[in-house]
């Protein structure tokens, strides 16, 4: 939806956000292959399959944190961004291999997501102070409360409270509804920007630049 927006807009269709959302998916993919598998009788995830799921998703908040600083005009790919990423993920491998628990390896998988979704959201809420809209108001949010959904597994753990299945599938479908609040929160940001250029276009010449009559 989001590639054939910005196509009919004129905008480029890939950028950092873009990627991060097909990362996100991909990551949701495979947990649905896992699910399926422990349907059937089988494992539900492998330490390779966790090992995969676990990057794309850091990729994933790695690419959203990339698109925030585009949009604050900064250089996406810092080396700081670069060296706390690759961290970030070395621990999630490990962590895959390591850990024989899902719950706990979700867990630190989880404190990972929630430091870099909550880099993502600082730098979302800058480029909101900088130029506001409801577009990227969402964008901002869904980050915020995404990283509060993954941080929970870490506050739960540490108070020994046990979480059913029951909430661990209710849970699945809240984070579903904040990639989709996510997804449309960046199709109205598109749109706010075309605004944007129309209106440049309405009252400037689109070669030289200058005002012209209409302003």
């Amino acid at each position: 939806l989001i590639i054939s927006v910005r196509g009919s807009l004129g905008q480029q269709r890939w950028d950092a956000w873009m990627g991060g959302l097909v990362f996100l998916a991909a990551g949701v993919c495979i947990l649905a292959v896992g699910s399926l598998a422990a349907g059937l009788g089988g494992p539900a995830f492998t330490p390779s399959s966790m090992t995969l799921y676990m990057a794309v998703q850091d990729v994933a908040a790695v690419c959203f944190i990339a698109g925030g600083r585009a949009r604050n005009a900064r250089r996406c790919w810092p080396p700081g961004v670069v060296s706390t990423s690759i961290a970030i993920a070395l621990v999630a491998i490990g962590n895959a291999w390591l850990v024989p628990d899902f719950v706990a390896r979700y867990t630190i998988h989880g404190i990972g997501m929630f430091f870099l979704l909550g880099w993502a959201a600082l730098e979302t809420a800058q480029a909101r102070a900088r130029r506001p809209g409801i577009g990227i108001s969402l964008v901002a949010i869904a980050f915020a409360l995404l990283a509060v959904d993954y941080g929970q597994y870490a506050v739960l753990q540490l108070a020994r409270v046990g979480m059913s299945d029951r909430y661990i599938g209710v849970d699945a479908y809240v984070a579903m509804l904040l990639d989709v609040i996510l997804g449309f929160g960046i199709v109205i940001v598109s749109a706010d920007r075309a605004q944007r250029q129309l209106r440049t276009l309405a009252v400037s010449d689109s070669l030289s630049g200058l005002r012209n009559r209409n302003a």
